[in-house]
């Protein structure tokens, strides 16, 4: 409660925005917050309640102004699903959690991932199974589908979530954990950070993770030579 009121008040004292305040200060609502400070958004999460996410935005220092307002449907199907919104580091996902059918000590996690508005294709969806007394992952898979992966805009058809995934239930495939895709167009190396070098790796290019630190990898890429560098977390699926 507490980190609410202080979250309210920031809020109110830096943006002064009487409808994203509107939201803040209605205690009928059950919501979480989420500020990309990267996107200048802040996300009101109302899937909870009402099936919808509000996305405010801004640029340079206007104030906030609401840029995104609409039902989502994600797994709507179940009265066993979660559907929540994340952050990790400065992606965002629109997370779906489902009973798995085949073993009742798993849930199916559908992660779609980084909205930055309802025109821009989904950067990638990924499943994972989650055992639910310890949070361990069996298996994760990233989907590859044969067409562009859609945008949020049509995940506002009620029917569509499920259809779309399971039409192309094929297109998931297993990841290995130890190995992951580069996500930017280009991707610069660093010799250990934040020092970068000359050398980059290109979006779909695939490295094998050596060693994990705070929020950085060291990476092996297998290419005419090998290449062992350090790169953010956020630069891999």
């Amino acid at each position: 409660m507490k980190y609410i009121i202080y979250i309210l008040f920031i809020v109110s004292l830096i943006f002064g925005n009487e409808e994203l305040n509107s939201y803040l200060n209605d205690k009928s609502l059950k919501y979480q917050i989420i500020k990309d400070n990267s996107m200048q958004r802040i996300i009101v999460d109302l899937l909870y309640d009402k099936n919808k996410i509000i996305v405010f935005g801004k640029e340079r220092k206007e104030s906030y102004k609401k840029i995104f307002d609409e039902k989502i449907y994600f797994c709507n199907h179940s009265k066993y699903s979660n559907v929540m919104i994340k952050k990790e580091e400065q992606r965002i996902f629109i997370v779906c959690s489902i009973p798995n059918v085949d073993n009742g000590l798993y849930r199916e996690f559908y992660s779609f991932e980084n909205f930055e508005n309802i025109n821009s294709k989904l950067l990638s969806i990924r499943k994972q199974y989650i055992n639910i007394d310890n949070d361990t992952i069996k298996n994760s898979y990233i989907f590859k589908p044969k067409k562009d992966i859609p945008t949020l805009k049509d995940y506002k058809n009620e029917k569509f979530s499920d259809k779309y995934l399971n039409e192309n239930y094929k297109n998931f495939i297993k990841n290995d954990t130890n190995k992951k895709n580069i996500l930017s167009e280009k991707q610069p190396l660093y010799k250990t950070p934040p020092i970068k070098t000359k050398m980059y790796l290109i979006k779909g290019d695939k490295v094998e993770i050596l060693e994990e630190k705070d929020d950085w990898y060291y990476i092996l890429y297998h290419g005419k030579k090998d290449i062992k560098a350090w790169i953010p977390k956020s630069a891999v699926e």
